[in-house]
């Protein structure tokens, strides 16, 4: 899933460590362009990333068994789609605030009178 979001990537081991028995501890930080395709609902977007990670490997007969990791990742892009989803919404209210204006002044400053109609003035803004 990764390689098929990100070109480039690289890995940097930190600190690498035996741990209890058959596990081996790892502190990296992992670099890819998000350019490929999707990652985890993201849209690829050029933009280098960098993640860290602890993971944990269990070893068995010289061969990984089982891995468990914790990461930065899901949250830098969360907060990069967050930023943007914002900016976007920035822009639509001030698209709806120029709407509202332009609506507005074009009502008529009075409610006209016409004999034998009653009209109840009544506005609001489209969205």
């Amino acid at each position: 899933m990764v390689h098929g979001a990100f070109s480039d990537i690289r890995y940097l081991i930190e600190e690498q460590m035996a741990a209890e028995g058959d596990r081996v501890v790892s502190r990296l930080r992992i670099r890819g362009t998000l350019d490929r395709g999707p990652f985890m609902g993201f849209a690829p977007d050029g933009k280098e990333r960098e993640v860290r990670a602890i993971v944990i490997h269990r070893i068995e007969g010289g061969k990984i068994a089982e891995e468990w990791r914790e990461g930065s990742g899901v949250l830098e892009l969360t907060r990069a789609r967050l930023e943007k989803e914002i900016g976007e919404r920035e822009r639509v209210d001030q698209e709806l605030r120029v709407a509202r204006r332009i609506q507005h002044t074009s009502l008529p400053e009075e409610v006209p009178t016409l004999e034998g109609w009653q009209i109840s003035p009544f506005y609001q803004p489209g969205r």
